[in-house]
C-alpha cells in the first residue's frame, strides 16, 4: 500500500506540472499594447514574455531597425490591432505565420522593402479591417491565401485625396479564399493594378469603391458579386475600358460610374435590374452607348447623366419604369434622343434636360407626375410634346429657357401651372410666343397680374415698356430681376428703365448686363434696397450714372455679392459708384 500511495503522489505531481506547462504554453498576455521599434525588442520577446502566445491588446511594429520578425512565431492571435508601418528594411513578415486571428484591424503602411505577405499564411479572420497603404515594393498579396472573412473593410491604397497606393501591385491574387467583407472593398491609387483577379470567391460585401487606378483595364475578379446593398463606385480609372467583372451584378444600392475616360460602353452590366438609390453616369467622355442597361427596370433614387460628351441616345433604358427621385440629364452635348425613356411613368423629384442636342421630349410622354422642379434649358427643343401629361400640381419650380426653336408653350398643364404657380417661374430666351410668362399666358387665355414666385427676365426695351400693362398692379416682385441685354437672345437695345418705376421691392438678385446703349438707371430708384440680395451691373459701355437711390442704399449696407465692371466711367467699379453716391448725398444735404 505505501508503494501504491507513492506512485499516486508522483503521478499527481506529474499531472500538475503538465497542466501548468500547458497553461504557460497557451498564455494570454499584454492586455493593452506592445511596441517593437528595435530589432532587439523583437529578438528578446520570448525571453521577456515567456509562454506568451495570445496578445490581448495592440501590437505596433515600426522603425528602420526592424529587419525580421522570426522571434514572434510563437504568437497565435492578437486581440487588438496589428500595425506594421514605417519600416525600411523589413522584407518579409515571416514570424507572424502562426497568427490566425486579429481582433481589430491589420495595418500595413509605409514599408519600403516589403514585397509580399507570405509570413501571414496562418491568418484566417480579421475582426475589423485590412488596410494596406503606400508599400512601394509590394508586388503581391500572396500569404493571405487562408484569409476567409473580414469583419469591416479592405482598404488597399485609399486614404481620402492623398496618394497612398501600392504602385507595383498588379492584381489581388492572394485573397483567393476571401468570401466575405462586412462593409467595404476599397481599392485606390494602385497605378500598376491591371485587374482585380484574386477575389473571385468574394460573394458578400456591402460597398465597393474602385478609384484612381490609372492602369486598371477591367474589373475581372468581381464575378462573385450579385447583390450590393450599399454603393458601387467606379471612378477616375483612366484606362478602364470594360466593366467586365460586374457581369453577375443584379442589384445595387447606389451605382456611380464617374470619369472613366476610356469607357465607351457599359458591357458588363447586362444583368443589372434595379438600383435602390442613385445611378450616376457622369464625365465619361468616350461613352457612346448604355445599351447594356437593358435589364434595368427600377431606380429608387436619382438618375444622373452628366457630361458624357459622346453619348448619342439612351438606348438601353427601354425597360426602366420608375425613377424615385430626380432625372437629371445635362451637358451631354451629342445626346439627340431620349426616346428610350418611353416606359418611365413616374419621376419622384426634379426633371432636368439641360445642354443637350435633344429636339423632342416625346420619350417622356408616359410621365404623369414629378415631385420637384421642371427644367428645360439650352437644348434644341421644338415642342413641349412629351411633357404634356405631367400633372401641373406636381411641378414645383418651372424653367423653360434657352430654347430658341421653341415657339409654343401653351400646353394645358403649363397654362394650368402659370395660373397658379407652385414655385419660381423662369421662362426666357425662347422662340416667339414662348419667350416669357406673359406671352404664354396670353396664348393660354389667362391673366397673369403678378407672379407669386419667380424671376423676371427682360431682354428687349419693349418688355420693359409694357411691364405695367403685362403685370398690372405688380409692384412687389418675389424673385430676381434680370435685364439680359445683348446676350442670350436680347439685343442690348435698352434705352431707359422707366417702365419699372412702379417696382418697390424684389426678393433676390438685381442683375443688369449687356445693355449697350443704356446711360443711367433711372426707373429702378424705388426698389427697396433691403429686398436686393446680390447686385450685378456689367458690360454696359455707355452706363455712367448708377447712383440712384436703390443702388446707393444697397451699397451702403450690401447683404450679398456685388459685381460692377466693364461699364462707362462713373459706374465702372464698386468704388466709382460709392463715390458718386456720396456726392449725390452731399449735394442733397447742401440743398436742404
Amino acid at each position: 500500500m505505501p508503494y501504491i500511495k507513492e506512485i499516486m503522489i508522483r503521478l499527481i505531481t506529474i499531472l500538475i506540472f503538465a497542466g501548468l506547462n500547458l497553461i504557460v504554453s497557451a498564455q494570454s498576455c499584454i492586455p493593452e499594447y506592445i511596441g517593437f521599434y528595435l530589432q532587439s525588442q523583437v529578438d528578446s520577446f520570448q525571453i521577456n514574455y515567456p509562454g506568451c502566445t495570445e496578445i490581448e491588446g495592440d501590437v505596433y511594429i515600426s522603425g528602420n531597425d526592424i529587419t525580421n520578425l522570426e522571434e514572434l512565431q510563437v504568437l497565435t492571435s492578437i486581440g487588438g490591432e496589428l500595425r506594421i508601418e514605417n519600416t525600411s528594411s523589413l522584407v518579409s513578415l515571416y514570424g507572424l505565420n502562426n497568427i490566425s486571428f486579429i481582433g481589430k484591424s491589420l495595418y500595413i503602411e509605409d514599408n519600403d522593402s516589403l514585397i509580399d505577405f507570405l509570413g501571414l499564411a496562418g491568418l484566417i479572420h480579421i475582426n475589423e479591417s485590412l488596410i494596406i497603404l503606400k508599400n512601394p515594393s509590394l508586388s503581391s498579396l500572396s500569404g493571405l491565401n487562408n484569409l476567409t472573412t473580414i469583419g469591416e473593410s479592405i482598404n488597399i491604397g485609399c486614404s481620402g485625396y492623398y496618394w497612398k497606393g501600392n504602385p507595383l501591385l498588379n492584381n489581388l491574387s492572394g485573397l483567393n479564399s476571401l468570401s466575405s467583407i462586412g462593409n467595404s472593398l476599397n481599392v485606390c491609387w494602385n497605378h500598376g493594378l491591371n485587374d482585380l483577379s484574386g477575389i473571385e470567391n468574394l460573394t458578400n460585401v456591402e460597398n465597393i469603391n474602385i478609384s484612381s487606378n490609372e492602369n486598371l483595364s477591367n474589373l475581372n475578379g468581381l464575378q462573385g458579386i450579385t447583390n450590393i446593398d450599399g454603393y458601387v463606385t467606379i471612378s477616375w480609372n483612366d484606362s478602364l475600358n470594360s466593366l467586365y467583372g460586374l457581369n453577375n451584378l443584379i442589384t445595387a444600392g447606389d451605382l456611380s460610374l464617374y470619369r472613366l475616360l476610356s469607357l465607351d460602353t457599359l458591357i458588363g452590366l447586362e444583368k443589372l435590374s434595379s438600383v435602390s438609390n442613385d445611378l450616376t453616369i457622369s464625365l465619361n467622355i468616350s461613352l457612346k452607348s448604355i445599351a447594356s442597361l437593358d435589364s434595368l427596370s427600377y431606380i429608387g433614387g436619382k438618375l444622373t447623366m452628366e457630361q458624357n460628351y459622346n453619348l448619342i441616345d439612351l438606348a438601353g433604358l427601354e425597360n426602366l419604369t420608375e425613377i424615385g427621385s430626380d432625372l437629371d440629364i445635362r451637358y451631354n452635348y451629342a445626346l439627340s434622343s431620349i426616346a428610350a425613356l418611353s416606359s418611365v411613368t413616374s419621376i419622384g423629384g426634379d426633371l432636368i434636360i439641360h445642354g443637350t442636342a435633344v429636339n423632342s421630349l416625346v420619350g417622356l410622354s408616359g410621365v404623369t407626375s414629378i415631385n420637384g422642379n421642371l427644367l428645360i434649358r439650352g437644348n434644341n427643343i421644338t415642342s413641349l410634346s412629351g411633357i404634356e401629361n405631367i400633372n401641373a400640381s406636381s411641378i414645383n419650380d418651372l424653367e423653360i429657357s434657352g430654347e430658341s426653336l421653341l415657339t409654343d408653350c401653351s400646353f394645358p398643364n403649363i397654362c394650368e401651372y402659370l395660373s397658379d404657380p407652385n414655385g419660381a417661374v423662369d421662362i426666357y430666351r425662347n422662340g416667339n410666343t414662348c419667350n416669357d410668362p406673359v406671352q404664354i399666358a396670353k396664348n393660354c387665355g389667362i391673366t397673369l397680374p403678378c407672379l407669386p414666385y419667380g424671376n423676371y427676365h427682360f431682354t428687349f426695351q419693349s418688355e420693359v415698356d409694357s411691364f405695367q400693362t403685362n403685370y398690372p398692379n405688380c409692384t412687389d416682385l418675389n424673385g430676381d430681376l434680370f435685364l439680359h441685354g445683348g446676350w442670350g437672345g436680347g439685343t442690348g437695345n435698352f434705352t431707359n428703365l422707366d417702365g419699372l418705376s412702379v417696382v418697390t421691392s424684389i426678393d433676390g438678385m438685381l442683375g443688369i448686363s449687356g445693355a449697350y446703349i443704356l446711360t443711367n438707371l433711372s426707373g429702378i430708384d424705388n426698389i427697396d434696397a433691403a429686398s436686393i440680395s446680390d447686385l450685378y451691373i456689367n458690360y454696359c459701355p455707355l452706363l455712367s450714372d448708377c447712383e440712384v437711390q436703390s443702388i446707393c442704399d444697397y451699397l451702403a449696407n450690401p447683404t450679398g455679392n456685388v459685381y460692377i465692371t466693364d461699364n462707362a466711367f462713373g459706374c465702372n467699379s464698386l468704388e466709382e459708384v460709392q463715390n458718386a453716391c456720396e456726392t449725390v448725398s452731399f449735394q442733397e444735404h447742401d440743398l436742404e
